[in-house]
């Protein structure tokens, strides 16, 4: 089977697509349980942090709550089933079916169940390494470990 390649462009229009409605479940999620933060902040990053600011010469410090731990790891829960179901029953997620695209295998053999779980926890948990090799690499790192690709869909 040929496989035609897709642009960096074109895949990452198709992840626009698939973050936007993700992202605003997400703050709809956040305002629905009272949990509010004051800075933008990836739904990725689910691990708590302090941070320090200055404001006029006084040394404010922030934590994040373990509440919003929990309410942000339950959304990164929902984010994983949303790719991993959508990547089992269609091979694509709805960005990559507007663009007709499908996720395939680099060594023309069916995805496994196991391959598409694998493949969507490294997306998780590699987060930062998946954004970085897909701007300068034709596919992200979690592509190149499982040996999968990008591919449009045949007419």
């Amino acid at each position: 089977m040929e496989h035609t390649p897709v642009t960096r462009f074109t895949r990452f229009l198709a992840f626009l697509i698939d973050a936007i409605p993700l992202y605003l479940i997400y703050y709809v999620f956040n305002s629905k349980f009272g949990v509010t933060t004051t800075e933008l902040e990836s739904p990725y990053l689910f691990i708590g942090y302090a941070s320090e600011h200055t404001v006029n010469g006084i040394v404010e410090s922030k934590v994040r709550s373990g509440l919003h731990d929990f309410y942000a790891f339950v959304y990164m829960v929902f984010v994983f089933l949303y790719f991993f179901l959508m990547e089992y029953k269609f091979n694509a997620s709805l960005g990559k079916m507007v663009f007709r695209l499908r996720t395939a295998s680099t060594d023309k053999k069916e995805l496994t169940t196991k391959t598409i779980l694998l493949r969507n926890l490294l997306k998780v948990f590699l987060f930062p390494l998946v954004i970085v090799t897909g701007i300068f690499s034709p596919k992200h790192i979690v592509d190149y470990i499982l040996k999968t690709t990008i591919v449009r869909r045949k007419a």
